[in-house]
């Protein structure tokens, strides 16, 4: 039997010739390599923009409100950042008076927060690069947002710290095109430098063009309801490194055309009051004109023909010109979605947008895949078009090839026939022999969980689950075969086939190539899960016990020493193995409510029985919940992916009158970066109401508002009345810990695979969403964080029922209410079938048996309790995804989610009232 080597350049999997089919990458074609962006500090969700811009600028003009409120909510514009805050207008009120000479004060404050941002967003770039920021050997830099000399190239390169030979590129005022133009001129230098790698960065204030409204300068208020702050930055280079880069798009044809005659369309002028801008009403109609003739231009080195056999990255400058676009040239309504995406997210961020949407367009291809080629577009002052045509070539992963698993199975069956592993039932056969190979393949068995029974079924009923459909059937028949009557003596019988099996002679050499090939060369390295422990001559007395308590004999331990003493590498492995099944077996049980267990923590109270209390009152209308405040609700992971996410809760906060808000958060986002969002959330509601906030988290938006408070509370303290988190998993959580660990079974078996499949595929997730929920990240965040004393904090957990009736439920119907201005005009109630119920129950199961432990089937009980924090925990059952969306079968005698959400939140504001009280008493 002969292995391949995994260290031979011939089997690793490090190019894109490692899979048949795949697309390659062109040599010497200009690729994007890495993306990065930022944004300033500032929020404004466009729902406070009106009353905050008019109040700012003192304009009460009712028909300017009126006009306002109209382009606000045509722009589809939902949130955007924005350098202008209270404090600059507080420094320099002048900004805000029609007719004050103030270009000087607007560079003060345009051309740092510009760099500022630049240079956070090349930051983020170069770090998803990977490579030392010595080798970007050119920066391009792109604005129309600051003026002076020198430029931000030059100021952008010496705080990045690049080389003082590094060539430089200011592209100045170019508008809503620039980012384009800098791709094209980034991919001009990389193909024509080969080894070279550039720099791009883009960043935008509307600084220079803020004003009060004026009824003789409407575009103004299309900027005010339009137009957003930001920077973006993009690697370019050619001929990527293997395994070290990582690109996601290769640049081809790239044109740029203006249109004659139409300059005097988008115009801006710059004056000692800032810039003055000027829009056509025609531009819309000017673009819808020429821009199929441009495309042409752009695709004819291509056999394409069809539009919609392009994907379609568009800066998207309004609304009606992505309309105007997809009317013109019959393209289907999920071909501008990246672009309608961005747009809804940070608005028209001017030269930035197109690498927000291309940001976007890349996590579609990496969930969904999709086609191999299409177009970059955008359109500025001139009037402009600027187009490359772009094709994403598979992507190459990080992981180790398909060999690596292969060479394990190979040694895990190996290591079996040598009787070390006598009570796991033999999964691996040997196919007939191939070029003088033999090939080997994980094969699941026959029964009523395996390849036949109830699984496949369930998964090929349902046709958005039938990519994962092989996946789950032969996990489960892994681990059925691997721990069926596992505790059990089982009877060996000499004429068994299983001990024929068992008894299989190998040659000394195969013996020998199989045990060591893949790690002679190594120096202990192992290479399926990290470092080996020095070989020895033979297994140590515990070893030797661990193997008779197998069920292997005396004999077979002599006949391991013996092997030992020919191979000390497969003393080395199989201690290896025994390391990992150890790490296996443990799993999380010692991380498991490891907060509780940390000195100096503070206790928790209980506060079930005032909650059980609060919710009897208003389920009997009795509602207690003051309108001083603002509500915020936090949603947690994937909340993206669930459009019915707490609305609900949301629309009977609004019944009663209550301000109520589902916080905009990309929930794939890490803590730190959706902590970040979450406290400019805060602030921007604080400025429109001048009312505290109180929080409600679920899940992951526990963790995440938990995060916002701890690490900028100085900035919140008095913006904050408390925090309420919902089946959080504060402390983290053992299911993602147990999916991303090394050692845990997502090493041994496809379940890792699995989850991707169903977390990136199925939901659109991203598993990158996980890591921050594992011990290690929660233990690391924690360390630097914690909430503050002072903050009223009310923790919430339950547990999920796991009779068989449950665990039998294939699906959850579940419901909500859409608010009247989705629904023409009334409360229409929706229903989502959802497979959760069925599914947290299963996890609540695997929990119980494997640690002992309560959950909600996601979330441990111990880790969901906050030190020092009321904790309220009914008796009623109930699985993680219940807070969310309520049942139509629930028990019209119990509460439902949302007046369970107003009994937390009413149990929060008795908590802030005692513990004010209590400070007041300390202090007199």
């Amino acid at each position: 039997m002969s292995v391949p080597n995994l260290n031979s350049d011939a089997n690793r999997c490090e190019s894109h010739t490692c899979m048949p089919g795949r697309r390659i990458y062109t040599p010497g074609k200009a690729t994007v390599l890495a993306l990065g962006k930022a944004f300033p500090h500032q929020l404004i969700p466009q729902e406070y923009l009106v009353e905050g811009y008019l109040r700012d600028t003192k304009c009460q003009d009712l028909v300017m409100k009126e006009k306002l409120e109209r382009l606000c909510k045509t722009t589809t514009v939902k949130t955007r950042y924005t350098v202008m805050s209270k404090e600059i207008l507080d420094k320099y009120p002048e900004l805000t008076t029609e007719g004050s000479p103030t270009i000087q004060q607007r560079l003060e404050i345009a051309n740092p927060a510009v760099l500022e941002m630049a240079k956070e967003a090349s930051l983020a770039c170069i770090k998803e690069w990977g490579r030392p920021v010595g080798d970007i050997t050119h920066v391009i830099y792109v604005s129309s947002s600051e003026i002076r000399l020198p430029g931000g190239d030059l100021y952008l390169a010496s705080q990045l710290g690049l080389r003082k030979d590094v060539g430089r590129v200011m592209l100045y005022f170019l508008g809503c095109y620039g980012g384009v133009t800098g791709l094209r001129v980034a991919k001009d230098i990389a193909e024509n430098n080969p080894g070279s790698r550039v720099l791009l960065t883009t960043s935008e204030t509307t600084i220079l063009g803020y004003r009060p409204p004026s009824m003789a300068r409407p575009y103004d208020l299309v900027g005010a309801a339009l137009f957003g702050d930001g920077a973006a930055a993009v690697i370019i280079g050619t001929d990527p490194l293997s395994n070290i880069e990582f690109p996601f798009m290769e640049l081809h044809n790239a044109v740029q055309q203006f249109l004659p005659g139409t300059h005097n369309i988008i115009d801006g002028c710059l004056t000692e009051e800032g810039i003055n801008f000027k829009l056509g009403r025609d531009l819309p109609q000017k673009i819808e004109d020429n821009i199929e003739e441009f495309c042409k231009m752009l695709m004819e080195k291509t056999d394409l023909k069809d539009y919609n056999d392009l994907f379609w990255a568009v800066h998207p400058g309004g609304p009606a010109i992505l309309n105007r676009l997809e009317s013109n040239l019959n393209l289907k309504p999920e071909k501008l979605q990246c672009s309608r995406r961005a747009l809804m997210d940070y608005g028209n961020v001017s030269s930035n947008t197109i690498f927000y949407v291309m940001n976007y367009m890349r996590e579609e291809m990496k969930r969904e895949g999709g086609k191999e080629w299409g177009l970059v577009l955008a359109f500025g002052p001139g009037i402009t078009f600027e187009g490359i045509l772009i094709r994403f070539p598979t992507r190459i992963h990080r992981s180790v090839g398909l060999s690596t698993k292969v060479s394990f199975f190979q040694i895990f069956k190996q290591l079996y026939q040598f009787r070390l592993l006598k009570r796991l039932p033999l999964i691996m056969e040997t196919g007939e022999p191939k070029n003088g190979e033999s090939s080997m393949s994980l094969t699941a068995r026959s029964g009523p969980l395996g390849n036949e029974g109830l699984i496949p079924q369930l998964f090929t009923s349902m046709p958005a689950l039938n990519e994962a459909a092989a996946y789950v059937a032969q996990t489960t028949s892994y681990f059925t075969s691997c721990f069926t009557d596992f505790s059990a003596e089982r009877p060996v019988s000499g004429n068994s086939n299983l001990n024929e099996q068992e008894l299989v002679a190998f040659p000394s050499g195969e013996t020998q190539g199989l045990l060591s090939s893949d790690h002679q060369s190594s120096a202990g390295s192992s290479r399926f899960g990290g470092p080996c422990d020095k070989a020895t001559a033979a297994p140590s007395v515990h070893d030797v016990r661990m193997l008779s308590s197998t069920g292997a004999s005396c004999q077979d331990a002599s006949a391991l020493a013996e092997s030992s003493h020919s191979s000390q590498n497969g003393t080395s492995i199989f201690q290896s193995l025994i390391s990992r099944a150890r790490r296996t077996v443990r799993g999380s049980a010692d991380d498991i409510g490891w907060l509780q267990r940390a000195p100096g923590m503070p206790p928790v109270e209980d506060g079930t029985q005032r909650f059980m209390e609060l919710l009897d009152d208003i389920r009997h209308g009795l509602h207690k919940l003051p309108n001083s405040m603002i509500y915020l609700l936090v949603p947690g992971l994937f909340s993206n992916h669930g459009p019915l996410y707490f609305v609900n809760t949301k629309a009977c906060f609004s019944k009663m009158g209550l301000v109520c808000h589902i916080a905009k958060i990309h929930s794939e986002a890490s803590v730190e970066q959706n902590a970040r969002q979450i406290k400019d959330y805060i602030e921007e509601i604080y400025w429109g109401s001048n009312r505290r906030v109180l929080l409600l988290g679920h899940s992951k938006g526990g963790v995440d508002a938990a995060a916002a408070l701890s690490m900028y509370w100085p900035a919140l303290k008095d913006k904050v009345a408390g925090l309420a988190l919902a089946q959080s998993p504060y402390g983290g959580s053992p299911i993602a810990s147990d999916i991303l660990r090394e050692g845990q079974l997502g090493d041994y078996v496809m379940l890792r695979k699995l989850m991707e499949i169903l977390i990136c595929k199925v939901i659109k997730g991203d598993m990158q969403a996980l890591e921050d929920l594992t011990y290690e990240k929660r233990k690391d965040l924690l360390r630097k964080y914690q909430l503050p004393r002072e903050l009223p904090v009310v923790s919430f957990h339950t547990e999920a029922a796991i009779t068989p009736a449950v665990l039998s439920t294939l699906s959850h119907v579940a419901h909500a209410e859409l608010p009247a201005s989705l629904a023409s005009g009334q409360s229409t109630k929706v229903p989502v079938v959802m497979p959760l119920s069925a599914a947290m129950a299963a996890c609540a199961q695997l929990l119980q048996v494997r640690y002992g432990e309560k959950s909600d089937g996601l979330v441990t009980c111990r880790d969901a309790e906050v030190p020092g924090s009321v904790v309220v925990h009914p008796k009623r059952k109930l699985d993680h995804a219940w807070m969310v969306y309520s049942a139509l079968n629930d028990d019209p005698r119990e509460a439902n989610a949302s007046q369970v959400c107003e009994a937390l939140l009413s149990l929060l504001v008795e908590v802030g009232q005692r513990r004010k009280h209590e400070i007041a008493m300390k202090e007199e």
